[in-house]
């Protein structure tokens, strides 16, 4: 059996209101808001905001790579990341004015992100942005890689793969069959591995896909 404990703005949230979750390394929870970023270490909230130099209070979704910095993307205003206790803004992304929707790490360790309607872009290791010409003429919802290193691209016309030996313009591998012409929303790797994901399509429920 399982015990469930609901936590609300009376215990500390922000707001009750949560966009993305997820844990770090020594267990805590991190949560998106629509009022700040929050961290939770099992006894209280902490919550972090634009007086913490975050880029805008309002956080659609963020990540954590393997060097442990976390990446937030806002609503409006960009993408601030965190690195050790401080928060730090990425002036250039507050121009894009969109949703960041998603976050992936490639296997340079280089951070990729979408912003909704305007596309893939990717940061270096100075923190510049840079935009990633994959000549896909759809709307891009959410990005991950697999194994080989191919991004793995979900959009509102299906999945499609794509090699990145050349970071700035990805080469299109094929689509994924079976997901052709529909609207994947999320992607999200089921194992270590990287073969394996899922994928959620709006109305019709979640994929499961086997790279073979």
């Amino acid at each position: 059996t399982y015990n469930f404990k609901t936590y609300t703005e009376d215990d500390g949230l922000p707001q009750s209101y949560i966009y993305c979750i997820s844990q770090n390394a020594r267990g805590f929870l991190y949560l998106s808001t629509g009022d700040g970023f929050c961290e939770f270490g099992g006894t209280r909230f902490t919550n972090y905001t634009t007086r913490d130099s975050l880029a805008e209070n309002f956080i659609n979704t963020h990540f954590t790579d393997s060097k442990g910095i976390t990446w937030i993307g806002h609503f409006q205003n960009g993408v601030s990341y965190r690195k050790g206790n401080k928060f730090f803004k990425i002036k250039e992304t507050e121009k894009l004015e969109t949703k960041i929707i998603s976050f992936a790490e490639d296997k340079r360790g280089q951070v990729w992100f979408v912003a909704q309607q305007k596309g893939i872009f990717k940061v270096d290791s100075l923190y510049r942005v840079e935009p990633v010409n994959t000549d896909l003429e759809v709307d891009v919802n959410s990005i991950c890689f697999d194994e080989e290193g191919n991004l793995v691209a979900a959009t509102n016309a299906g999945l499609f793969v794509f090699r990145t030996d050349d970071p700035k313009r990805p080469v299109k591998i094929c689509p994924v069959n079976g997901l052709a012409d529909r609207n994947v929303k999320y992607l999200v790797p089921a194992d270590s591995a990287r073969t394996i994901f899922w994928a959620a399509v709006p109305g019709e429920g979640v994929f499961k896909i086997l790279k073979i």
